[in-house]
């Protein structure tokens, strides 16, 4: 007797989890890179204006990408956590049902 949880059914679930992880990790990499262009970019008159307008619209991206990884490292961990919570109640279950029968009780 058990609850018949498949340990390839729950970790087919952490794939998903781990190329987001990846992928969010990859978009905040890109989001740090990201630079406003210097004089050449903008000229004389816009350098003092351009700039400090995409700080504001643009400048926590890196940051918001960030916490999004992590917020997908979470759920990787969290699954995995539930998992093996999942695996250890499946042991007992089974090996509690096996000493019950091997003890004769339900004879």
């Amino acid at each position: 007797m058990s609850f018949e949880v498949s340990p390839e059914e729950l970790s087919a679930h952490l794939t998903p989890l781990s190329s987001l992880k990846s992928e969010v990790e990859r978009c905040k990499d890109a989001a740090e890179q990201v630079g406003f262009g210097g004089f050449e970019a903008y000229g004389l008159f816009l350098q003092g204006l351009v700039p400090p307008i995409l700080e504001m619209c643009v400048g926590d991206t890196g940051e918001m990408m960030k916490q999004a990884a992590e917020l997908a490292a979470a759920f990787h961990k969290s699954v995995e956590a539930n998992n093996e919570c999942y695996m250890a109640t499946e042991t007992a279950i089974t090996q509690m049902w096996d000493d019950v029968n091997g003890a004769g009780i339900f004879k």
